[in-house]
């Protein structure tokens, strides 16, 4: 009888939906970078920023933040002009720091959550560098390899759909034609697909829309599955 009612209780314990768990138990926050990606000119910055406004921490592009420091710094000269595998590796360290100055205001606990993730919209991820080493037909580094490897994202990764109208822009941030554009459309995903990340893409829409179908999908998976987002993928 005893060891009936032991196994019982044990039972109990492991199908206790985790959403009831944390409460009990107190688990803290945890903070999941989540990805919004695509190609040059399909609105991502506008999500993410859109979602900023809704309060959620989010991170700025690391490239088109480096390109306006050295354009400030360097008469306009543009930081790619000094090859690829070195631009790459600087925006991922300038990447490094600015996610890791939103990690450090999700542990505050004010900000807006789902389940007991608090989520951090970035704009672009780490592994879209492989894209842009791919488009200009160079071998990722070493190190670019390496700190990709153990750089963990949320498992599902938000990939914006070209728009349908949309007019060429050429400045000193977007220097790629629409060929290349929609190269990178594929390559992105690709990047991130070949390791191990669903690839949701988000369709054409008003910027609302978009940044309601994110939040959606976050909501619905951590609903159905709170481990799914919570768990992060790293390289294998």
């Amino acid at each position: 009888m005893k060891n009936n009612t032991l196994r019982l209780l044990v039972t109990l314990v492991c199908i206790t939906p985790f959403f009831l768990r944390s409460e009990q138990t107190k688990v803290p926050l945890t903070p999941i970078k989540c990805v919004i990606t695509g190609a040059p000119l399909v609105g991502k910055t506008s999500t993410v920023n859109y979602l900023n406004k809704l309060g959620y921490l989010t991170v700025c592009e690391a490239a088109t933040a480096l390109i306006t420091e050295d354009k400030n710094k360097k008469d306009g000269d543009h930081p790619q002009n000094s090859g690829q595998d070195n631009f790459q590796l600087r925006i991922m360290q300038k990447q490094m720091e600015l996610e890791a100055e939103e990690e450090e205001k999700a542990k505050s606990g004010n900000c807006p959550k789902i389940g007991t993730v608090v989520p951090i919209f970035c704009d672009r991820g780490m592994h879209d560098g492989f894209a842009y080493y791919r488009l200009y037909n160079e071998k990722p580094s070493d190190e670019f390899v390496t700190q990709a490897d153990v750089h963990p994202y949320c498992p599902y990764i938000f990939l914006l759909s070209p728009l349908t109208q949309v007019k060429q822009k050429h400045d000193a941030i977007r220097i790629e034609d629409k060929k290349q554009m929609k190269l990178l459309h594929e390559y992105i995903k690709e990047a991130y697909e070949n390791r191990g990340y669903i690839v949701v893409e988000v369709p054409e829409d008003t910027i609302e829309n978009r940044a309601k179908f994110i939040v959606s999908v976050l909501l619905q998976n951590a609903t159905q599955s709170p481990h799914a987002i919570i768990q992060p993928i790293t390289e294998k």
